[in-house]
């Protein structure tokens, strides 16, 4: 294969007459009865040509003549680089990305067949076969493969080594983009191992949210805050760096509940835009319940707490029981401004009620874990208050279609 590139045809697909034959020959010490040789290869070539149906015009001859073996795993192993890699310096790049080595350096013959295993290219079992196909490839004899030694499967023939310049800068931004895609796999990868450490310690991402990231409660969180709450969680050591730079994809050196979870703010969204449209967008004055500041402020979700809590507040099941106090005890009555509280079962009849309908495949019981705090089976009108609080940006409230 060498040999016929050097003296013949540099893209190998090509054929030659006797005059090229005869050459090539000459220039050779012993060249032998290079005219028998030639009548061999003819007459074997149109034996070949005839079993496949076809005419051959004129006495020629190609690689498949000298050497079926090696053209044969040669064809094979070009089609794969030209229709899968695009071209043979990209092919090259990609072999020795998956090795951590730099093209410009070139490869040994084993990392190269290490490089195609890894890649699932196949290459000749037999181990001279492959050797006399890789030393095809090594037109110039150095005894190892660059960027060079594919360049001619991008179309270049005898003028590529002269054109590898202009490949390598053509295959900058490919490796480039790998580069960036590679980068952003790991980032998202770090992002998933993130979220499983918050489901997994908070029961879902919203409740990680508020006792754990943003504990000033202002909605954003900044690289400093995040770092330090990494610290807090359990069973998460990884890349906190890595993580920053995908959440904070705007660079805008803040993040959200959105950017932590999409999918878990759209639900809190909808439900909050729900609410606002049925109860207005103004607040009123606070009902003034003891132990809070006056002043206070309802918003459409205190409000629609409100409709939740009311019927379970006068139905005699949870009002508290009247029973005089044992003589001689020291008990305290109730406090009668206990806290209200609304169960799931309420919060899914109210609900329907209202005509609320969830979006993009969340049900009742998932909102209502949104909407609560971790180890707790009831929602409360602070959490209600928290997404009173949040302003969510106008994407998160687009339907999906």
């Amino acid at each position: 294969l060498r040999g016929w590139r050097a003296e013949f045809v540099s893209g190998v697909v090509g054929q030659i007459g006797f005059p090229e034959y005869a050459r090539a020959c000459a220039a050779l010490d012993n060249p032998g009865d290079f005219v028998e040789h030639w009548k061999q290869f003819a007459s074997a070539a149109e034996v070949a040509t005839a079993l496949r149906g076809a005419k051959r015009k004129g006495e020629w001859m190609c690689l498949a003549d000298l050497d079926p073996a090696v053209y044969g795993c040669y064809e094979a192993l070009a089609r794969t680089i030209v229709n899968e890699f695009k071209g043979g310096v990209q092919f090259f790049d990609e072999v020795c990305e998956t090795l951590n080595k730099k093209p410009s350096q070139g490869i040994s013959f084993e990392d190269f067949t290490e490089g195609c295993r890894v890649l699932g290219v196949k290459l000749p079992s037999a181990m001279n076969t492959r050797r006399a196909l890789l030393y095809g490839f090594d037109l110039h004899s150095y005894g190892r493969l660059t960027e060079e030694s594919f360049a001619f499967l991008e179309g270049g023939g005898r003028s590529a080594p002269r054109r590898v310049s202009g490949a390598i800068k053509r295959t900058e931004s490919v490796r480039s983009k790998i580069a960036e895609v590679k980068k952003r796999s790991a980032g998202l990868r770090e992002v998933a191992a993130f979220r499983k450490a918050l489901n997994r310690q908070f029961g879902n991402t919203i409740r990680a949210w508020r006792v754990a990231l943003n504990e000033d409660g202002n909605s954003t969180l900044s690289k400093a805050e995040l770092f330090k709450a990494c610290q807090k969680i359990d069973g998460y050591r990884g890349d906190v760096r890595t993580l920053w730079s995908i959440l904070d994809v705007e660079q805008q050196g803040i993040i959200t509940m959105a950017q932590i979870d999409y999918r878990a703010a759209h639900h809190l969204a909808h439900f909050r835009q729900f609410c606002k449209n049925r109860y207005g967008s103004a607040t009123r004055p606070g009902s003034g319940t003891p132990g809070r500041a006056s002043g206070r402020t309802d918003g459409p979700c205190v409000r629609a707490f409100e409709f939740m809590e009311t019927p379970a507040r006068e139905s005699p099941r949870t009002s508290p029981r009247s029973s005089p106090t044992p003589r001689g005890s020291k008990g305290t009555p109730r406090s009668p401004a206990r806290k209200k509280k609304v169960k799931l079962a309420r919060f899914q009849s109210c609900l329907n009620e209202m005509g609320f309908q969830a979006s993009g495949g969340c049900t009742f019981a998932m909102l209502f874990e949104l909407l609560t705090l971790p180890n707790s089976n009831c929602l409360t009108r602070e959490d209600c208050v928290f997404l009173d609080a949040w302003r969510p940006p106008d994407q998160l409230l687009i339907v999906d279609d």
